[in-house]
């Protein structure tokens, strides 16, 4: 691998408490254990200066919330000063973002945004995100951010400037193909569509834990089939999946749909990819990365099953082979053959 990728994750504050959330039950270990769960900012610079993180191609600042630290803005110029030649990454729900976004701007060359929105329904999104315990409300703070970008960059660049992310779950599988045709009308390009990684809520509270949220393939293969139709016919909104295998793209009939090239998998790791979070060294991810999967019983008779690593672990171990269809050689042909499907994972 040539490309290097470097994961920060500033901390684990945030002002949002989503159902989903990945890291909640790392934080909780963190302050159970008496441990920070943030970087400092002299921290943050030496990690900043260091040998690995100099040498990456590319940046990913997420949390928690980056936008919650005081620190922020001084980060930020800080990296305009030492990192400019890098392609950076910033991963946040929005809330706060549109406070920052001119300096951004003015700091970093090549700032890409991702920013999560996980339903157009703004009760919906609000009770993901937990508006409950937050005391605001997320959905209005994080689209107001959304419209200023959109003005900022304008539609013929917001291409190129960011993506939406969602998080699939039992709360929203029902608004996904609304939420997606709603953005891809305000003028986004680029949706970010991920199955959650609940590996922390499986070993903290086991299947039922993640049952609280998650939902099994078979949930979503109806979402799935009226979301392919959508983008077979608008061309201009790309969607990338997260832990969706293509086994998943078939019609309510359980046929296997065509590639399109405007529905693509991020579902792969195609740098040497370092994660550092606080209160523990730096991660080397690609060590980890195929442990973190699993094929499901059914995936044995699939013809893609040596080109496809299956999904998270715990998602199989919590609903076993629900939803989960084999590929078989008819099929593969019928869509093109094995290069065509492919396609999908680069």
């Amino acid at each position: 691998m040539n490309n290097k990728h470097y994961d920060l994750k500033l901390g684990f504050a945030c002002n949002n408490k989503c159902k989903h959330c990945v890291i909640e039950t790392n934080r909780e270990d963190l302050i159970e254990n008496k441990l920070r769960t943030d970087f400092s900012y002299g921290e943050i610079i030496k990690i900043i200066n260091s040998d690995s993180f100099q040498k990456s191609n590319s940046i990913t600042l997420t949390g928690g919330e980056p936008t919650l630290r005081k620190d922020f803005d001084r980060i930020i110029k800080y990296l305009g000063k030492h990192c400019n030649d890098k392609h950076i990454t910033l991963q946040t729900n929005g809330r706060l973002l549109g406070k920052h976004l001119e300096l951004i701007e003015e700091n970093i060359k090549n700032m890409y945004y991702v920013v999560a929105i996980h339903s157009i329904d703004k009760d919906v999104h609000n009770e993901i995100v937990g508006v409950e315990y937050t005391g605001a409300n997320s959905y209005d703070e994080t689209f107001e951010t959304l419209e200023k970008m959109l003005d900022l960059f304008g539609k013929d660049k917001i291409k190129n400037k960011m993506r939406i992310e969602i998080v699939l779950s039992k709360f929203n599988i029902d608004t996904l193909v609304e939420t997606v045709k709603f953005l891809g009308n305000m003028g986004i390009r680029d949706i970010g569509i991920s199955y959650p990684h609940a590996d922390g809520f499986f070993n903290k509270y086991g299947a039922e834990g993640v049952k609280s949220f998650s939902l099994s393939y078979k949930d979503c293969k109806k979402a799935i089939s009226e979301l392919y139709e959508y983008l077979k016919d608008n061309k201009n909104v790309k969607v990338l999946f997260e832990e969706v295998p293509y086994c998943m793209i078939r019609d309510n009939n359980d046929n296997l749909l065509a590639p399109t090239s405007n529905l693509k998998s991020m579902s792969n790791i195609s740098s040497e990819v370092n994660i550092h979070l606080p209160s523990s060294e730096s991660i080397y991810f690609n060590d980890i990365w195929n442990e973190m999967h699993k094929h499901s019983n059914k995936c044995k008779d699939c013809v893609m099953k040596e080109n496809c690593l299956g999904v998270w672990y715990e998602a199989v171990d919590t609903f076993g082979d629900e939803g989960f269809i084999p590929i078989s050689k008819d099929e593969l042909n019928d869509v093109g053959g094995m290069e065509n499907v492919l396609n999908y994972f680069r």
